[in-house]
């Protein structure tokens, strides 16, 4: 089993709290990791080509820009 850590925003989409294990078939690798955390939640993976939320279309809510992070 691996742990992975999530950032509040995708903590809060997969209503999971901060640590999620995942099973991880083969090698493990940051690739089969990724796979792993988009089969067991798929709310967290889109296609760039998903409509957007009426919310944001409407300029009720904002559409986030969120840029990616390293370290630990």
């Amino acid at each position: 089993m691996i742990r992975v850590v999530l950032p509040a925003h995708l903590r809060n989409m997969a209503k999971v709290g901060k640590e999620v294990t995942l099973a991880v078939d083969g090698a493990p690798t940051q690739r089969s990791v990724l796979d792993a955390l988009e089969a067991e939640y798929p709310m967290l993976h889109e296609s760039p080509d998903a409509k957007l939320p009426d919310e944001v279309v409407s300029g009720k809510e904002p559409y986030y820009v969120i840029g990616a992070m390293a370290g630990g």
